[in-house]
């Protein structure tokens, strides 16, 4: 005998999930306009301040720099953003999950929703990648073309390059006078920034075993603070260029000394591995042909 309980008690759920799911997706909806509608406004508001294209830039950069967080939290949108369809990636969900604490931020993901917040006011923005492909030795940065120059942007550093007077550096000038070890002649801006740095897997410790915890010299001087919340600590660390790339390995001296290059961090950007036009999401070869005629 069939069971007609039994198939209006499914009907019911479905019917309940169906309901959960596009209310989900309607919540999340309205979280993504909410994110775009403020941007819109900040846009908005830098255009009214008559400020310099090189200053509304770095506004824009220092926006979304101190929304991102740190960390190790497991994300879906992290490990496959690289897979997905350029026009279907978002800088909006990034940012609202960011802000629920659902996502953390490599250089990769951090330099996609940036060149689409430049595209977004009217940029011609790129995705440069460089380092030595297949080590942990590899960072992503955004540049954009403003008054004939390539001006370096990277919202994960949160940082921009400039000269002795404090205006833009052309990013082909700042990889020539790499190339040449003249450091006297780089200037890196960057701003500190409170940020949040979750962890999702933590040891079974009390608070004051982990306050005490060995932690590097450098990374201590950055801690402001830590806590263990649902079994995820979070330590809110002052973020700077310095933050990233001061626990400079002997590994990474090796691989510059191999190269003939100058053991300093900055080396590494004369290690183009791709390009990417923002504003189409294909390869940028013609920029990166420029870019290695420049480094070789």
């Amino acid at each position: 005998m069939f069971n007609w309980r039994l198939l209006s008690t499914l009907i019911v759920f479905l019917i309940l999930f169906v309901f959960a799911f596009f209310l989900f997706v309607s919540v999340r909806n309205a979280s993504l306009d909410e994110e775009e509608e403020k941007f819109s406004l900040f846009l908005d508001s830098l255009n009214q301040a008559s400020d310099s294209d090189f200053g509304k830039l770095n506004e824009i950069r220092n926006y979304l720099a101190q929304r991102i967080d740190l960390g190790n939290t497991k994300s879906k949108l992290k490990n496959e953003y690289y897979n997905m369809p350029w026009d279907s990636f978002s800088p909006y969900q990034c940012i609202t999950l960011f802000k629920e604490n659902k996502l953390t931020a490599n250089c990769g993901i951090t330099s996609y929703a940036l060149a689409k917040l430049y595209a977004e006011a009217g940029y011609k923005t790129y995705v440069y990648n460089c380092g030595y492909a297949g080590t942990p030795f590899t960072h992503e940065f955004n540049l954009v073309e403003m008054q004939g120059k390539l001006i370096l942007q990277d919202a994960y550093y949160n940082l921009t390059a400039v000269d002795s007077t404090g205006e833009p550096k052309d990013f082909l000038q700042f990889l020539s006078e790499i190339r040449q070890c003249n450091y006297h002649n780089i200037f890196i801006r960057s701003d500190e920034i409170l940020t949040e740095n979750w962890m999702d897997t933590v040891p079974e410790l009390d608070y004051e075993i982990l306050c005490n915890a060995d932690f590097p010299e450098w990374y201590k001087k950055h801690i402001v603070k830590m806590e263990i919340t649902a079994n995820r600590l979070k330590i809110l660390v002052k973020r700077n260029y310095h933050y990233f790339t001061q626990p400079f390995s002997q590994r990474l001296r090796l691989k510059l000394q191999e190269d003939g290059l100058c053991e300093n961090y900055l080396s590494l950007y004369l290690k183009p591995l791709h390009v990417k036009d923002a504003n189409t999401g294909f390869s940028a070869e013609t920029l990166k042909k420029r870019i290695l005629g420049v480094v070789n």
